[in-house]
């Protein structure tokens, strides 16, 4: 991989259906930025003093855009808006080992063009269908784009019920009229 692309390349497949191309992508981004050998990425940015024109032409400057791609690619993974649509995606790549029994991901206070979102979401103990899910989503209000909660049941089966919203495939959508005038919403998913 190359780091000099990698913003491109993850922007274009977290907008996949099939988050796991994206999942690759960042972690090999990942590893090749996080290298116990290199501490940035290097990239052929020239900064005044430290670019290959100066000095050694091995020696190549630490840039914002690179040291960040890793930090965008993670928050994407968890919080994806679309640019073109008032939509807010949660989970939209994160692995399925996230959603195995006594697993639990949180985010506080995730900033986004509609205000900020928070949640929790928790594997339940076994159940009738042998997985479930409990999801608490607290928003500021207004708070005006529908949010498409995604679940990666490990076992890859697709979602059977939720307590809210409208399911699709391994998602659960919440249209913002849903979320009018509330601040926190809980539902569970099967």
């Amino acid at each position: 991989t190359s780091n000099f692309m990698s913003h491109g390349i993850l922007a274009v497949r977290i907008r996949q259906d099939d988050y796991r191309p994206f999942l690759l992508t960042l972690y090999a981004l990942c590893c090749y930025t996080m290298d116990s050998g290199n501490w940035y990425s290097p990239e052929d940015a020239m900064l005044p003093g430290s670019y290959p024109g100066e000095g050694s032409p091995y020696g190549w400057s630490a840039v914002v855009n690179s040291e960040l791609q890793p930090a965008l690619g993670l928050r994407w993974l968890l919080c994806y808006e679309e640019h073109d649509h008032a939509v807010v995606h949660l989970q939209k790549a994160a692995p399925k080992h996230w959603f195995a029994l006594g697993e639990r991901i949180r985010v506080e206070n995730c900033p986004t063009r509609f205000g900020p979102v928070s949640w929790v979401m928790e594997s339940l103990p076994q159940t009738k269908t042998g997985r479930g899910w409990h999801v608490s989503i607290q928003v500021d209000t207004p708070f005006n784009a529908d949010i498409f909660l995604h679940i990666h049941p490990p076992d890859g089966e697709p979602l059977q019920s939720s307590s809210l919203g409208r399911l699709e495939k391994a998602c659960v959508i919440l249209p913002s009229a849903l979320l009018a005038g509330q601040r926190r919403i809980e539902l569970k998913i099967s």
